[in-house]
């Protein structure tokens, strides 16, 4: 790759590469073995004639994963139906590239997605946190959210007999970039992983039910595609993992920032816990 040109910083590991009127995006990992993930799924997905995905320009750095730099877009809006429709439509797209390619096969990049694991892992670091989560929020809140995340592992059915696939493995809203004509791309498969379909679906989920207040019936009324979706996984709608999730990640974000953004987690919290014991009920009565 030519290092001349100008280079802007921005994110910590991000720069926009301007050289020759041409704008890229350089993301430099910390390891080699993330950037040669991100390339071998460009490339399967390219082989898969898989459209929503940015090109990778070759480089000679390794760690470096070189892409035109995407302008004129936004990241969706998930509060938006037709958005919603659109990252939806785009993540059960990408599932079914394992009609084309044999996913299990680059295991010694993509790690299996273990979506119980992975819970249990952060209910144990939230209970870890659970005196100085308290002192924001107050103990019976804490305590509340630790019993729904018990009660939703013990009640999760394991997705059987069906066939592995590519998971993006980061579905948040700014991952899906969509351009003024309305066509959505998936960026940074950072965290992609092999693993069933429908454990990415309950993530997504996750993601926009705030949205809909967390109304599943709405929500499943409202996306055609997930009304084929089996009954029995949607008891994983009851793990408050955005939840916990933002009140582990108070820890790192900067003194400067902390007191109001913690300040809008309670406020956001409280909400959830209000809506939960309908969530609760409606994901065990669909039908």
């Amino acid at each position: 790759m030519n290092q001349s040109g100008i280079f802007r910083r921005v994110k910590p590991n991000v720069w926009q590469w301007t050289i020759n009127g041409h704008n890229y995006s350089i993301k430099r990992y910390a390891n080699k073995g993330t950037a040669d993930k991100v390339r071998i799924v460009h490339q399967q997905l390219k082989k898969a004639s898989f459209p929503n995905i940015l090109p990778v320009i070759a480089s000679d750095d390794p760690t470096a994963i070189v892409q035109p730099w995407a302008s004129n877009v936004r990241a969706v809006k998930f509060n938006r139906i037709e958005e919603r429709t659109k990252t939806l439509d785009l993540l059960y797209k990408l599932h079914a590239t394992n009609s084309d390619i044999n996913w299990s096969e680059f295991g010694v990049f993509l790690p299996q997605y273990d979506l119980q694991l992975k819970w249990q892992d952060r209910l144990s670091k939230f209970k870890a946190k659970k005196e100085q989560i308290a002192r924001f929020l107050g103990e019976p809140a804490v305590d509340q959210l630790i019993i729904y995340a018990e009660q939703a592992l013990k009640s999760m059915q394991p997705v059987e007999n069906k066939k592995p696939t590519i998971l993006h493995g980061d579905v948040v809203h700014h991952n899906f970039l969509m351009t003024e004509k309305g066509k959505v791309y998936l960026i940074d498969f950072d965290l992609a992983a092999v693993g069933h379909a429908e454990d990415e679906i309950i993530m997504w989920m996750h993601r926009v039910l705030p949205h809909v207040d967390y109304n599943l019936p709405k929500l499943l009324e409202e996306q055609p595609l997930l009304q084929g979706f089996p009954k029995e996984h949607l008891l994983a709608i009851r793990y408050p993992n955005e939840l916990l999730r933002e009140w582990l990640y108070v820890d790192v974000i900067a003194t400067q920032r902390k007191a109001a953004f913690v300040e809008e987690l309670v406020a956001f919290t409280k909400v959830a816990l209000s809506s939960w014991p309908k969530l609760w009920y409606d994901s065990g009565s669909v039908k």
